[in-house]
């Protein structure tokens, strides 16, 4: 799994840089926010699957640690002198990991902890996937009545009844995954609950959950990097017109003007069925100039240059 989210984390990275100067039209609560670029999206992606990554390593480490030679209860009864150090060492040979022995057999048998941490990584990997998967199907969807931003792979030759319907068929696996090992997480918080008095017997339930899950994300991280992810393309002409007409826009003019001018000009872009561009010119807020360079989506994009290009506008005002 580690060396999946690797790979993963590779081709978000690519996409990255592919995307850097394809402009899109952000959005939060589902609706239109300013503008930013699909290379920022798959930026954040790579970041969180960097984070993720880095995660699970740890917790792969904790799992060196076995309570093996606790025999009953934690007592190590019926062990002879020297098995500990000799079955250790055995196990590092054999798998070429440094195995180590809890510290408290006693808690090792009991409490699983561990189980849940590890399990928790599990769910974290698989709820980001399932939400990247979802912003796909999201900007994916249409062609007509939809978002049609993005162009996701087709993998089938259709719909089942409607001709030419492109399905997206892997989003959909990563989702159901993902529901799948979200679930075995509960499997393993309540076999650890169930863990009574001074044995947890649950391990097999526990054991089968957590081999599950990460075999339903090692097999199907590649699946998506290569029937899906490699190969998604941007409609272009579609991202780069929301970006531009989005309401979103305004937000300069509240920065300019203040917060009331910027919200009555983006209402009567709305109402209007305009640019926000279209309005600030028609009231005379800006010279057409001064409206290419404050409102040009990919200049929003930037912190640096949206401020540079505020700053310009006020230089140009105070010097008439």
């Amino acid at each position: 799994l580690l060396v999946q989210l690797e790979k993963l984390e590779a081709v978000l990275a690519a996409k990255n840089r592919e995307f850097a100067d394809k402009v899109k039209l952000g959005r939060t609560c589902l609706q239109d926010a300013v503008p930013m670029t699909f290379g920022q999206q798959f930026g954040a992606y790579r970041t969180q699957v960097n984070r993720l990554r880095e995660k699970l390593a740890e917790v792969n480490e904790e799992a060196l640690y076995l309570p093996l030679g606790a025999t009953a209860i934690g007592t190590g009864l019926s062990t002879h002198e020297g098995y500990l150090p000799a079955v250790y060492q055995w196990l590092e040979t054999l798998t070429g990991e440094p195995y180590r022995p809890e510290a408290d057999f006693f808690d090792g048998l009991q409490h699983g902890d561990f189980y849940i941490e590890f399990s928790a990584q599990l769910k974290k990997i698989a709820a980001f996937l399932s939400k990247m998967a979802t912003d796909f199907r999201i900007q994916g969807s249409g062609p007509r009545a939809g978002f049609n931003e993005i162009i996701v792979p087709a993998v089938q030759p259709g719909s089942s009844i409607m001709p030419g319907k492109i399905n997206p068929v892997m989003p959909e696996l990563m989702n159901q995954i993902a529901y799948q090992v979200i679930g075995n997480d509960v499997t393993v918080t309540m076999a650890v609950e169930g863990g009574e008095l001074d044995l947890n017997v649950w391990e097999p339930v526990l054991l089968k959950a957590l081999f599950e899950s990460c075999s339903l994300l090692s097999r199907g991280i590649p699946l998506f990097i290569d029937k899906c992810l490699k190969d998604i393309a941007i409609n272009e002409e579609v991202s780069a017109r929301y970006a531009e007409e989005s309401t979103a826009l305004a937000t300069v003019v509240a920065t300019l003007f203040g917060y009331q001018v910027g919200s009555r000009i983006a209402k009567t872009a709305y109402q209007q069925q305009c640019s926000v561009k279209q309005v600030v010119l028609a009231e005379k807020l800006l010279t057409p100039e001064q409206a290419d360079y404050l409102l040009d989506p990919m200049n929003m994009t930037d912190p640096q240059k949206s401020t540079a290009a505020i700053k310009r506008y006020q230089t140009e005002m105070n010097m008439s």
